[in-house]
């Protein structure tokens, strides 16, 4: 367990900065009207300003949990192949939910407290990501449809690289991560372009 599936997990899940709650800041205290007329993209600064936060805090989780799981265990990992899997699809896992974390941010537009929305979001993260157990024992129903939602992609599987190293499901979980951040990304951009909209059309 230790090397096992639970460190991956909370690499992501810790490492990965809620950017939401930047967002919603600058919506609700009005700052975001200030922002938006600089030449570059509001939503791709915060964005960017998510990626750098994103890459320190993972850095400095990723010495401490590495360090930590070898001084608890007392012995490298047994399939240490599945690590040098594991990273790469945390790191791209992460910049994925990064992505949703901002459009979480932006229902602030409409609800003013984007909170819930992130609540349910984080919740179902945690369940079909496999946070609390492990997707394996779920019942089949629920593993099925675990695996068509981006939790099970952005958590599970990067964890399942790091202590079963099949290269068939790296590269599975690789493509089901960029097939995600792909629409992450249209969803993203649909949003923030209709929250632009409803601020010309409110005189904002």
């Amino acid at each position: 367990v230790i090397w096992g599936w639970l460190p991956a997990l909370l690499w992501v899940a810790i490492g990965t900065l809620p950017l939401w709650s930047s967002i919603q800041d600058d919506i609700r205290s009005g700052d975001v009207a200030y922002l938006l007329p600089r030449p570059m993209s509001y939503i791709g600064y915060k964005l960017a300003e998510g990626y750098g936060r994103m890459a320190a805090r993972m850095a400095v989780l990723g010495v401490v949990s590495l360090g930590g799981a070898w001084l608890f265990s007392g012995s490298l990992p047994s399939a240490p192949l599945g690590l040098l899997f594991a990273i790469p699809l945390a790191l791209l896992a992460s910049c994925v939910l990064v992505i949703f974390y901002a459009w979480v941010g932006l229902m602030a537009f409409w609800l003013q407290d984007a909170q819930p929305v992130y609540f349910i979001f984080q919740k179902l993260l945690f369940v079909l990501g496999g946070l609390i157990l492990p997707l394996s024992i779920y019942p089949d129903w629920l593993a099925s449809f675990s695996a068509w939602t981006p939790f099970s992609a952005i958590l599970y599987g990067p964890a399942q690289a790091a202590y079963q190293a099949e290269l068939t499901a790296v590269v599975w979980t690789g493509v089901r991560l960029l097939l995600w951040g792909g629409f992450a990304t249209l969803l993203l951009a649909w949003t923030y372009a209709k929250a632009l909209r409803g601020l010309e059309v409110n005189g904002g």
